[in-house]
């Protein structure tokens, strides 16, 4: 097992995540592997269409799945709303199935397909930083979409001459100027 697994999953806790076991391990091994993480075996024993059929299950209760893949032996997943880490090609269908797969590739392998995200840095902790990286993101994302908005409203507002006294009237060049810089987000 990885050495930075438990801190990665304490970590995803922290943000709230649901996280479980989902793995190709026999019963025992994946009982003693989620004793040491703390999670919930979810499925042992799980064969690819096993795999599948879980992230079928988790989105039909209305719950989005992120699949994570890593590319070493032994295979272990973590579902966190939800995150599968495994080992390769046998879990492909389950990572395009899911609302986001993400593969971290270990060395120059990349042993599964089907994932839409692919981090190259083989340590589970560059999860953390994906999710970092995504939050941030999404919030960048939402600041423009709320500033086009409000530029948008006012300039097209004042080129149409909203607001202003019939004493005042902008000129045509002024109102395209205020026209192009709405078109400019």
């Amino acid at each position: 097992m990885r050495p930075d697994a438990k801190p990665t999953i304490d970590a995803l806790k922290a943000m709230g995540l649901e996280v479980g076991m989902l793995t190709g391990d026999n019963t025992a091994e994946a009982r003693r592997k989620s004793d040491q993480l703390g999670i919930p075996v979810a499925a042992s024993c799980a064969t690819p269409d096993v795999k599948l059929a879980h992230v079928k299950k988790l989105q039909g209760k209305g719950h989005k799945v992120m699949m994570v893949m890593s590319f070493n032996r032994p295979i272990w997943c973590v579902i966190a709303h939800i995150a599968q880490i495994g080992d390769g090609v046998n879990d492909g269908p389950s990572l395009a199935a899911a609302d986001v797969g993400i593969m971290i590739a270990h060395g120059r392998k990349c042993l599964s397909f089907g994932g839409s995200v692919l981090v190259l840095q083989s340590k589970l902790a560059a999860l953390l930083t994906l999710l970092d990286i995504a939050k941030t993101t999404s919030s960048q994302v939402s600041a423009n979409i709320a500033w086009a908005l409000a530029y948008n409203v006012v300039a097209v507002a004042l080129a149409v001459g909203v607001g202003i006294p019939d004493v005042f009237s902008l000129s045509p060049y002024v109102i395209y100027v205020l026209l192009c810089f709405a078109d400019m987000d």
